[in-house]
C-alpha cells in the first residue's frame, strides 16, 4: 500500500465532529473528484483526482442514478439475502406506501413450510464443471450436495466468532461446525468460491422475483423503469463481508452492476425504519428510546434507537454502539441433531442418517416447522408432545429405551429436552440484551420504552417469554405484524425520501489509514526508531503511523464530514503512471486501536479491501507539483 506522508495532528473538535489536519505543500493542485463511501458511516471523498473505471463504481450516498427509458417513475427493489431464507420487496417511487412483498416462490419441495413470504437459501449445483444448479423450494434437501449456510463464509475472518458465539448451543454445536458440514465441504467439490455460489443464488431469486413483478405491470413497464436496489447485510459483519456481498451482488445480474457501498444496510437498521414507520402514527414522541432485536437464522443483531424528530419526517439516531453475536435459530438445529446424536449413540446414529436419509430429513424438518415455533417452555411442551413430538426412524431398528424415550420405533421429545437445546442460546440472547440495555442507561437520559422483535427467530414464543420476563413490566416487547419481512420492507423504505431516516450512528469499529509522520526521538518509541527512514523530498526521517479518522463509539453525524489531509510526492518527470494511487482503509474492533501498524495484526485488526487505484488525467501544473488528497468520512 502506498502510505500519504503527514503532518500535523488529530483534533477532535467535538463528541460528533472528528477532523484529522494535515498541511500539504502550496504547489499541489486539485484534479478533478472521486468519492467511495464507508459502509454505515457515510461518503469518503477524494479531491484532488478523477476516477477511471475503477474496479467498483463508487459514488455519494446521495448521487442519483440516471434512468432509462422515459419513464418517470422508479422501481426500488429491496434484498434480503439471509443465512437460512431470502427475501426480496418492491415499491414504485410513485406508490412508496405501497411495499410489496414476494411470497409466490417457485418449487415442489414445500414440506414443512408455514410461510412463504422468503425463499430458502439453498443451492445444489448439478456436477463440480457446472454451472446448472437449483435453488431455494426446488431442492429436496433429503438429497446430498446441498449447500446452506453460505452467507456466514462471506465472512470467513469472523469464523473464530462464530465458534464462540455458538458455543452455548453445545460444546460442538457451532455455527463453524455447521458450515464445515454444509457449505464448506459441499463447496470443497465445486470449481466455485463463496462469492460465486451466493452470486448464483441471487442471480436466480432476483430473475424470477423480477418476473413475478413484471406479471403485474403492462407490457414492458417495468423493464423501462430505472431501478434503485437496497441490499441488507448484518450489523456484526466486518468490511471485508460487506464488500464480499457487494461482489456478489453486482456480479449477480446486469442490473446490479451500477451498486454502491451507499445501497448496502444494516439488517437492524432496515428494521428498524420498517418497524418505526408502522409505529409513526401511534403516539411516538422525541426522545422515546427503543431497542430493535434482529433475531435472524445466523445472527441476532440489536440496536437501540432514539426518536430525534417527528416532522416533516420520522428520524432516528443510534445511541450506543450496536451489537450482536451468530446466536440465530440455525443453532437449535445444530443442537437437536447433536441430541439426535447422543440419543441414538454415534452407531445407529449412523445407521439411521445413512440407512435412511429421508426420515432422518424428515425428523429435522419436524423440528423446523412444528417443535420450534411451538415451544414455549417445558411444562407446555409435554401436553403438545404426543401430537408434535414424535419422530419416526423408519425402516431402521433402533433399540428401545425408555430412559431415552425412544419406544416402536419413535423417539418421543420431551418438553425438557427442548429446554437444553433452546435455553443456551437464549441465554446468550438475554445477556445481549443486557448489555444493550445497561449500555443506554449508562448514556443517560430516557431509558429504554419498549425492545420490538423482529426476524424468523423472533417469532419464537419461548424467546419472547424469556425477553418479557427479563424486561419487566417497565418495557414492552413487542413482535410486530409481518415481523419476518420486516427488514426487506425496510431495505425498500431507506431509498424513498422524505419518509424515514436514521441520521446519526454510533461507529461500531475505528477506521484509518497509515500515513508518514516526522520522526521525534522524544516523542516515539525505541521500536519505532527502527522502522524510521529518510525522506528526501523533505530532507527528514519518516516513520509509518495509523491515523484513525473514526474511533470506536464515536457518535457520528450521517450530515457531517470527517476528513484527512494528505500529499504524496512524484518525480519532477513524473509519467502517467505515476498518478495512479491506491488507499487501503483499515479497521480495527479493539477499544484503543493500534498506534503504529506493525504492532501486530490481532484478529480485531484487519484491511479492508484497497479502495480503487484513481488516475489524473496529465495537467497543466508546474514541475514540482506534489498530489494532495483529501479523505473525508461523513
Amino acid at each position: 500500500m502506498n502510505s500519504g506522508n503527514k503532518k500535523g495532528h488529530r483534533v477532535v473538535s467535538s463528541s460528533t465532529a472528528t477532523t484529522t489536519k494535515i498541511d500539504t505543500q502550496t504547489t499541489s493542485s486539485t484534479i478533478g473528484t472521486g468519492s467511495v463511501s464507508i459502509f454505515g458511516l457515510g461518503s469518503v471523498q477524494f479531491s484532488g483526482i478523477s476516477t477511471n473505471t475503477p474496479t467498483l463504481p463508487f459514488r455519494h450516498a446521495g448521487e442519483q442514478k440516471k434512468g432509462h427509458g422515459g419513464f418517470a417513475d422508479k422501481l426500488i427493489i429491496g434484498i434480503d439475502f439471509g443465512t437460512t431464507y431470502t427475501g426480496i420487496a418492491y415499491a414504485y417511487a410513485s406508490k412508496p406506501e405501497e411495499i410489496r412483498v414476494i411470497k409466490e416462490w417457485e418449487g415442489d419441495y414445500t414440506i414443512g413450510c408455514n410461510d412463504f413470504t422468503k425463499a430458502p437459501s439453498l443451492m445444489k449445483y448439478t456436477s463440480a464443471e457446472s454451472n446448472e444448479y437449483t435453488w431455494g423450494y426446488h431442492i429436496n434437501v433429503n438429497e446430498p450436495g446441498v449447500i446452506r449456510g453460505i452467507k456466514l463464509d462471506l465472512d470467513p475472518g469472523r469464523r473464530d466468532f462464530y465458534k464462540k458465539s455458538g458455543s452455548a448451543a453445545d460444546a460442538t454445536g457451532n455455527i463453524a461446525v455447521q458450515l464445515e458440514h454444509t457449505a464448506s465441504i459441499e463447496q470443497a467439490h465445486l470449481y466455485k468460491t463463496t462469492v460465486d455460489i451466493v452470486s448464483d443464488y441471487i442471480r436466480a431469486a432476483y430473475t424470477y422475483a423480477l418476473s413475478q413483478i413484471r406479471t403485474q405491470s403492462i407490457g414492458g413497464f417495468v423493464d423501462g423503469l430505472k431501478k434503485e436496489f437496497a441490499v441488507t447485510v448484518p450489523a456484526i459483519w466486518s468490511e471485508e463481508a460487506k464488500t464480499s456481498t457487494l461482489l456478489a451482488v453486482r456480479k449477480a445480474h446486469i442490473d446490479f452492476r451500477v451498486l454502491s457501498p451507499a445501497d448496502l444496510i444494516t439488517e437492524p437498521e432496515a428494521a428498524a425504519l420498517c418497524v418505526f414507520h408502522a409505529f409513526s402514527k401511534t403516539g411516538l414522541k422525541i426522545g422515546d428510546t427503543f431497542l430493535l432485536c434482529d433475531a435472524g437464522g445466523g445472527t441476532v443483531d440489536l440496536v437501540s434507537y432514539k426518536v430525534k424528530a417527528t416532522k416533516p419526517k420520522l428520524e432516528l439516531e443510534e445511541i450506543v454502539e450496536p451489537s450482536g453475536g451468530a446466536v440465530g435459530s440455525m443453532m437449535l438445529n445444530v443442537a437437536f441433531d447433536n441430541y439426535l446424536k447422543n440419543a441414538l449413540g454415534d452407531a445407529q446414529y449412523e445407521e439411521f442418517f445413512k440407512s435412511d436419509c429421508y426420515k432422518y430429513h424428515e425428523a429435522m424438518a419436524k423440528f423446523e416447522s412444528s417443535m420450534k415455533p411451538r415451544f414455549n417452555g417445558a411444562q407446555e411442551w409435554d401436553e403438545k408432545a404426543k401430537r408434535f413430538g414424535k419422530i419416526s426412524f423408519g425402516e431402521v431398528t433402533i433399540k428401545d429405551d425408555p430412559q431415552k424415550c425412544i419406544s416402536k420405533g419413535h423417539l418421543t421429545v420431551t418438553g425438557k429436552t427442548l429446554f437444553d437445546i433452546f435455553d443456551p442460546l437464549v441465554t446468550e440472547i438475554e445477556n445481549l440484551v443486557t448489555a444493550q440495555l445497561n449500555s443506554v442507561k449508562a448514556k443517560g437520559g430516557a431509558s429504554t420504552k419498549c425492545i420490538f422483535l423482529v426476524g424468523g427467530f423472533g417469532a419464537s414464543p419461548y424467546l419472547q417469554k424469556r425477553l418479557k420476563a427479563l424486561a419487566g413490566e417497565s418495557i414492552d416487547v413487542i413482535y410486530p405484524p409481518d415481523a419476518w419481512s420486516a427488514v426487506v420492507r425496510g431495505a425498500v423504505l431507506s431509498k424513498i425520501p422524505n419518509v424515514i431516516s436514521v441520521v446519526a450512528c454510533v461507529a461500531a469499529r475505528s477506521y484509518g489509514v497509515r500515513a508518514n509522520v516526522v520522526f521525534h526521538p522524544h516523542e516515539h518509541t525505541l521500536k519505532a526508531a527502527s522502522h524510521k527512514y529518510f525522506d528526501y523530498f523533505e530532507n527528514t526521517w519518516r516513520i509509518p503511523m495509523m491515523e484513525w479518522s473514526v474511533l470506536k463509539g464515536e457518535e457520528l453525524d450521517r450530515e457531517k464530514e470527517w476528513s484527512v489531509d494528505f500529499f504524496r510526492a512524484i518525480p519532477l518527470d513524473y509519467k502517467d503512471e505515476d498518478l495512479l494511487f491506491e488507499c487501503e482503509l483499515e479497521e480495527c474492533d479493539a477499544t484503543f486501536p493500534s498506534q503504529y501498524p506493525w504492532e501486530g495484526r490481532p484478529p480485531s485488526l484487519s484491511s479492508l479491501p484497497a479502495l480503487p487505484s484513481h488516475s489524473l488525467d496529465r495537467p497543466p501544473v508546474p514541475p514540482s507539483f506534489t498530489h494532495s488528497n483529501k479523505l473525508q468520512v461523513g
